[in-house]
C-alpha cells in the first residue's frame, strides 16, 4: 500500500490480503516482503508487517476524530461531522482488512517453522487499537449508539479482528508467548486504569495458556505482610510477584503479593 497520507489504500490493502490468505506460501512472501519492487535505485523493501504497523497507527487516529470534534465544537456544524463521520467509516474499513492480512501472515510465518515472532511495533499497535475500540462498549461511550448500525457492526468486527490476530499470535508461538507478549500486555494494563478492560479483553481471547505454566504441580496464594518472606525462610522455594496495593475495607489498602508454590 502507498505511504501517502492523501490517499486511502483501500483497494490496495484488500488484494494484500486476498493474496496472503490464498496460501501459507504467499503468505510468507507478504510477510517477508518479497513482494515489493525494489524501485528507486534498487532500495530495499520493508518486510509485510512492518509496511502494516503505520496503517494500524493510521486508522486508530482516524477513529479518534470524534473526540478532536468535540474538542473543537463542530457539534452544530452537520457539514464538519459528516465528513468526519465519512473518514471514520472509510479507515474503519481499511482497518479490518489489515487485520485480516496481519492474522494471515502470522499464520504463514507459523506454517514456515518460526518457533518466536518478536515484532514490538505491531505489538505497541495492537495495543493501541484495544484501548480505542473498546472505548465504543456499551456504558463507555454512549455518544456512539446513536451512529449508523452498519458503522457500529463494522466496529465490532474490527475489535473482533483486533483480538483474533493477538490470539493468533500467542497461540502460533507458545513458547515465546509469555514474555514476548502477556508480559507486556500485563504491564500495559497497569498504566492507566482505561487499559484495563481492554487489556483484559486480549487477554481473555488468548485461549490456552496452560503452556506457560510450570510442568510440575503447583498452585497459587495471595501473601500479605511477612508470610511470603517467611515461606522462604523455612526452605521452600517459591516465586512471588512484585506487591500491589489491595483494598481491605473502605478506606485502607494493605501490599499483596501472589504467590507460586510447588503443591506436596
Amino acid at each position: 500500500p502507498p505511504h501517502d497520507l492523501t490517499q486511502l489504500p483501500l483497494l490496495a490493502m484488500r488484494l494484500l490480503c486476498r493474496r496472503a490468505s490464498s496460501s501459507a506460501r504467499e503468505a510468507l512472501a507478504v510477510a517477508l516482503g518479497e513482494a515489493g519492487t525494489a524501485e528507486g535505485g534498487g532500495a530495499r523493501a520493508r518486510d509485510g508487517v512492518g509496511v502494516l504497523v503505520p496503517v494500524l497507527i493510521r486508522c486508530a487516529g482516524a477513529l479518534n476524530l470524534n473526540l478532536e470534534a468535540l474538542t473543537l465544537k463542530l457539534k452544530d456544524e452537520s457539514g464538519s461531522i459528516d465528513n468526519i463521520y465519512a473518514t471514520q467509516h472509510a479507515h474503519a474499513q481499511l482497518l479490518e482488512a489489515a487485520l485480516q492480512t496481519c492474522h494471515h501472515l502470522l499464520r504463514g510465518l507459523k506454517e514456515a517453522g518460526l518457533s518466536r515472532y518478536r515484532h514490538s511495533e505491531l505489538l505497541h499497535a495492537l495495543l493501541l487499537l484495544a484501548d480505542r475500540l473498546s472505548s465504543s462498549l456499551a456504558g463507555l461511550a454512549p455518544r456512539l449508539q446513536g451512529l449508523n448500525p452498519e458503522f457500529r457492526l463494522l466496529w465490532r468486527h474490527c475489535l473482533a479482528w483486533t483480538c483474533r490476530v493477538f490470539r493468533t499470535w500467542v497461540q502460533s508461538f507458545p513458547s515465546a508467548a509469555g514474555g514476548q507478549l502477556l508480559q507486556p500486555l500485563l504491564r500495559h494494563m497497569r498504566v492507566l486504569p482505561w487499559h484495563f478492560a481492554p487489556g483484559l479483553l486480549l487477554l481473555a481471547t488468548c485461549g490456552d495458556l496452560e503452556t506457560l505454566l510450570p510442568s510440575a504441580a503447583h498452585s497459587f496464594a495471595l501473601a500479605g505482610g511477612g508470610s511470603a518472606a517467611a515461606g522462604a525462610e523455612a526452605g521452600e522455594q517459591c516465586l512471588q510477584s512484585q506487591p500491589v496495593l489491595a483494598p481491605t475495607s473502605a478506606r485502607t489498602c494493605a501490599p499483596l503479593s501472589v504467590v507460586l508454590r510447588p503443591s506436596a
